[in-house]
């Protein structure tokens, strides 16, 4: 199958002038209908579509698209479009092992065992099976070496600011793995498995567990920057000894080094924690160097799935080393580089997390479109959830004729629902691009979702 770039360059000059012209030219006037979804309470919801015809560059509907609102997860669409046009998607996350200090004789070295954080989200990430093991090939790296101590500590140097949860995000979400803060060092999506009955982690973690008792509903509680979790469960669920839940950590560097001693002390290889000598001279030896996938494979999986951690990593290979405000005015920049308006673009993470965000569908409309003329198009469309197919759109138009014919990255949280992407013909190539948004909805989350599908199969149905 061509690539959609492929396509655009055998289209004759002529029909390339034509659709520069309607374009500019033809913008659809805002619909009538107030209740343009047909759904419950329509006239008390805040719906914004953007639809435009790729083959003849006519705007179809434009129905509140210049209204700022909460785009969730379709924000994860500029960020991966910034990445792919500034850092491009051949690029790694690069972490090395490294012993400082010198050997000592007898299998023994005198130093500190050193990980050189980089930021990358995807160690230890199930999505990446792969590339699992980061642990396990320090241990055999070491045990290669023949040592059997390390007369010194385990030191994980990570250097990112403004780590951990954005402060933008609602505290509610932060103790969920949909809520993982992006540190210097991330491990395992930086989320354990919770056994509040037990009052244990695993892996083991500096996590401290309280547990109190409701009625009926389980929730977890954790404040911005708190170690200390809380977990609210049922009094049935107090007499389940093996009853666990899954919770973000605030120190995933700690877990990790308790982790590594661990196994080390398995292999019989023994850390002395001895802070005490002086390691900065002597030789300085490579251990290990982990390779991340490449920023297209983790691109992917970010807008399949809809990963926030692995989106708020990507976000800061804009600008490593600096705060999160400098990759946001990349973004920005990236956008004004392909002429699209972000005079009512509001961006205070790369996830889309944060309830704050604020985005026009015009807005996505225009990348969407834009993306399709680079020489990511193929990826671009590709990473997107299909209907019915994969993704979070897996269960979406089943067994409809939407199903297998529209791409489109999905946000959704309280309230809202939005999706955006492109409506594709029998060979998977983009014929509209399409941007839905709905905000502060009244009906069922399930009825919206069919009512989205319902309008936007009409376009099908015209082709």
């Amino acid at each position: 199958m061509l690539s959609y770039i492929n396509v655009i360059k055998m289209r004759t000059i002529t029909n390339y002038i034509l659709a520069l012209l309607l374009t500019s030219l033809c913008v659809a006037s805002a619909h009538a209908d107030e209740n343009i979804l047909n759904i419950y309470r329509g006239d008390a919801t805040t719906v914004g579509i953007y639809v435009k015809d790729l083959r003849s560059g006519e705007v179809l509907v434009s129905h509140n698209a210049s209204r700022a609102m909460t785009p969730a997860s379709v924000t994860k669409l500029i960020t991966s479009a910034a990445v792919m046009l500034q850092c491009g998607i051949d690029s790694c996350f690069t972490t090395n092992v490294r012993l400082s200090g010198h050997p000592a004789g007898q299998g023994q070295w005198r130093g500190d065992l050193i990980i050189e954080a980089c930021a990358d989200p995807t160690i230890e990430h199930s999505e990446f099976a792969e590339y699992m093991g980061f642990c396990d090939s320090i241990v055999a790296h070491i045990q290669q070496m023949g040592l059997n101590k390390i007369d010194g500590r385990i030191r994980i140097d990570e250097h990112l600011p403004e780590a951990g949860a954005i402060v933008n995000w609602e505290c509610d979400d932060i103790p969920w793995p949909y809520g993982a803060g992006l540190y210097g060092f991330n491990y395992g999506e930086n989320y354990v498995k919770v056994f509040p009955n037990k009052g244990a982690t695993e892996p083991a973690s500096t996590l401290e567990i309280n547990v109190v008792t409701s009625r009926s509903t389980t929730d977890l509680r954790r404040g911005f920057g708190s170690n200390r979790l809380t977990v609210v469960m049922p009094r049935r669920k107090r007499r389940q000894a093996n009853f666990s839940i899954n919770s973000t950590l605030n120190d995933p560097a700690a877990m990790f080094a308790m982790l590594l001693k661990a196994k080390l002390a398995q292999a019989h290889i023994e850390v002395s924690d001895d802070d005490s000598r002086d390691t900065s001279s002597g030789a300085s030896r490579t251990v290990y160097t982990h390779h991340s996938p490449s920023f297209g494979e983790i691109l992917y999986v970010t807008n399949k799935i809809s990963d926030n951690l692995l989106a708020e990593g990507m976000l800061r290979t804009l600008a490593p080393d600096s705060c999160r405000q400098v990759c946001l005015q990349t973004e920005l920049k990236m956008l004004d580089s392909l002429r699209i308006d972000t005079d009512c673009l509001q961006l205070l993470d790369g996830s889309g997390l944060a309830r704050a965000d604020l985005m026009q569908p015009a807005t996505v409309g225009q990348l969407l479109e834009a993306m399709l003329y680079t020489e990511y198009a193929d990826l671009f469309i590709d990473m997107l959830p299909v209907a019915g197919i994969d993704g979070t759109l897996k269960s979406f138009a089943c067994d409809t004729p939407l199903q297998g014919r529209a791409a489109m990255k999905t946000g959704s949280m309280r309230n809202v629902q939005n999706m955006a992407g492109y409506l594709l013909d029998d060979e998977g190539m983009p014929t509209h691009v399409v941007v839905v948004f709905v905000n502060g909805f009244f009906c069922k989350r399930a009825d919206l979702r069919t009512a989205i599908a319902d309008y936007l199969t009409q376009f099908l149905e015209n082709q």
